[in-house]
């Protein structure tokens, strides 16, 4: 997961960590909300970056496979 994604998810995660919004009812109710979404939105972008992670992983491994196979092809090639 890049470095950048990661910083961003802690700022978010920082961002719910305290109720700057009141003690009234209204505020408590505002802090939740955004507290689920916060978590929510964190979730999804560390199961997304995992992943892309594994796409990236698939893709590398995959054109590997593809350079291996048209050496393969191209040293069998009769001249």
């Amino acid at each position: 997961m890049s470095s950048e994604l990661i910083d961003a998810i802690e700022n978010l995660r920082d961002a719910a960590r305290y109720n700057y919004f009141g003690k009234c009812n209204e505020g408590e109710d505002f802090f939740t909300g955004l507290t689920v979404a916060l978590n929510s939105l964190t979730s999804q972008w560390t199961e997304q970056s995992s992943r892309a992670d594994a796409l990236s992983v698939a893709c590398t491994r995959a054109a590997g496979e593809i350079e291996d196979a048209d050496s393969s092809g191209a040293a069998n090639l009769e001249i």
